[in-house]
């Protein structure tokens, strides 16, 4: 009998880069935290509203924020965990499907997707990724290539696997069409949301809304 695999909680510090993960695509499932897309809106209220590609949905917990938050999401992904579109490879997508994307992409696949963005021509890009991304000698080519705009780290580590600590230090980064200035960078601090478990896989509406209760705290002003 084989039993089901280990997590490699150090390969996922390090981005997701093991054996396993090579090998079985889901080792790089890391579900996004709601707390982590309510800061992104409260930061980007403008995101709010808007039609919005999320092109790794997985189980839609990070689409399941921007809903609550007025966005008609288009989800796809490459497997079908049970929200959107599945069987829809983003790298080989040659049509976008809304001018907006926020996303948290594979680790071992972040370069790949936000290069294929810009080839799309996506007006506005958001990806979540660890916080020391550009920390390493070989993406400083890609920096200056595509360099993002916004730089907002999350004040807190996330859990995207449920096992009660945190273990990521994060990021979002934001990049829009043709933008080439500096980045500008902020610290974003962690939303209070009541009835988390509303967001879970298969529990989630848009017409739930209505339940939930946000607890708002001053985000700070962005450099």
């Amino acid at each position: 009998m084989v039993g089901k695999p280990k997590t490699n909680k150090g390969a996922m510090l390090l981005g997701g880069k093991s054996n396993a993960d090579r090998q079985d695509p889901d080792h790089e499932f890391y579900p996004t935290p709601p707390e982590a897309t309510e800061a992104l809106i409260r930061a980007m209220p403008h995101l709010a509203g808007q039609k919005i590609w999320e092109c790794a949905c997985g189980d839609g917990r990070l689409a399941k924020v921007l809903e609550y938050h007025g966005c008609k999401v288009i989800g796809t992904d490459l497997r079908d965990r049970g929200y959107g579109e599945g069987g829809v490879d983003f790298l080989a997508t040659s049509r976008r499907r809304a001018g907006k994307v926020i996303t948290n992409p594979p680790f071992t696949l972040a370069q790949c997707f936000i290069e294929h963005a810009m080839r799309l021509h996506l007006e506005e890009v958001w990806v979540l990724l660890k916080t020391n991304y550009y920390q390493t000698k070989n993406r400083q080519g890609f920096k200056m290539r595509i360099r993002p705009k916004y730089k907002l780290e999350l004040s807190w580590r996330i859990d995207s696997l449920g096992l009660g600590n945190g273990a990521l230090d994060c990021a979002w980064f934001g990049f829009e069409r043709d933008y080439s200035g500096p980045t500008r960078w902020d610290t974003l601090v962690r939303p209070n949301i009541d009835n988390l478990d509303l967001f879970m896989p298969g529990n989630v509406t848009p017409s739930d809304a209505s339940s939930l209760n946000l607890a708002t705290r001053d985000q700070g002003v962005l450099i």
